[in-house]
């Protein structure tokens, strides 16, 4: 069986180990890259053809009840699975060298939507987008929308650097035309750690088409882990350190628009998240940080010095 069964059975050997996500009983993996072929972040996905299926989202990934884990949750609810419509592969992946969180979108879309329409219309950022999460210390609980006077006695400026502290969730637009930062961090607004080292990048995609047009974009991102995001940067932030076996809370999910008017809404797809997600970590998926497979290193890094030899001369 693959994707979320394999992982099943070997997080049962860890049974209280970390708090539970969305979906109940589900657990994927996130691959890890051996020290040193980390893949070039430009939006050319031959570096991830390594990584077995196993790995791999799509639409017709299933959930522990057989059907597909994939679904609307916000937007066009009674919106199904139509890869003519959309169609989406994505695999999270982690390096021990670099201690950074990895990603991989390869997606079609029938009308891809980069702009903002005039009417109001539409759910979740009301562009195409992918809205991802990060809990890296899978603590769960609430990370944003926090009440001032209930939550810090009144304190607003205490309840507003609260947003984002313990777990990040921010929509990434690759080729957006909005006029907001390819990672938009929209609770809070604070977009220091939108550039490398801490995350890449705004042009680390490849997009056959534009907006209004049907097309395919391949895109590749990587994000730090936090235990402690603060808003005045990193000297005052804690990177939580990434570790082999470890169960990650990560949010995908990809909003796929079509430029919606009028009572069209669009469509926010996620992994069964509940309209919490939103602020409530726990509502995010679960991501076990594989092993490096060592029957795949040498394979891995022949493949990655081809490539990146390709590459280069190409550029040249």
């Amino acid at each position: 069986m693959r994707k979320i069964f394999v992982a099943v059975a070997v997080a049962g050997l860890m049974a209280g180990a970390a708090q539970a996500h969305q979906p109940e009983g589900a657990i994927w993996l996130a691959w890890q890259w051996p020290a040193g072929t980390e893949p070039t972040m430009d939006g050319d996905l031959s570096e991830w053809q390594i990584i077995p299926e196993d790995f791999v989202i799509d639409n017709n990934t299933p959930a522990p009840d057989g059907d597909p884990a994939l679904i609307v949750s916000e937007g066009n609810t009674d919106q199904v699975t139509d890869l003519a419509d959309f169609s989406l592969r994505f695999i999270l992946a982690w390096s021990d060298r670099t201690n950074r969180i990895y990603g991989m979108v390869d997606r079609y879309d029938d009308v891809i939507d980069l702009e903002i329409g005039t009417d109001d219309s539409g759910c979740c950022g009301q562009l195409d987008t992918m809205e991802l999460g990060l809990d890296a210390d899978h603590s769960g609980g609430q990370y944003a929308g926090f009440d001032a006077e209930a939550d810090f006695g009144g304190d607003a400026e205490a309840a507003t650097r609260a947003n984002g502290r313990q777990a990040q969730t921010f929509h990434v637009g690759w080729g957006r035309q909005d006029g907001k930062p390819w990672k938009w961090n929209w609770q809070h607004e604070i977009n220091w750690d939108n550039d490398p080292p801490w995350s890449c990048c705004e042009d680390s995609f490849i997009m056959s088409g534009s907006h209004g047009t049907e097309g395919t974009t391949t895109a590749e991102i990587y994000l730090t882990p936090w235990d402690e995001f603060d808003h005045d940067g990193p000297a005052n932030s804690v990177e939580h350190n990434l570790t082999e076996g470890a169960i990650i809370g990560f949010e995908l999910a990809p909003v796929d628009m079509d430029i919606a008017t009028g009572e069209d809404k669009g469509a926010k797809w996620t992994l069964r998240a509940p309209g919490d997600i939103w602020n409530q970590a726990g509502s995010f998926t679960d991501f076990l940080l594989m092993p490096v497979d060592e029957s795949l290193v040498d394979a891995t890094a022949v493949k990655r010095d081809s490539w990146g030899r390709i590459k280069a001369s190409v550029a040249q």
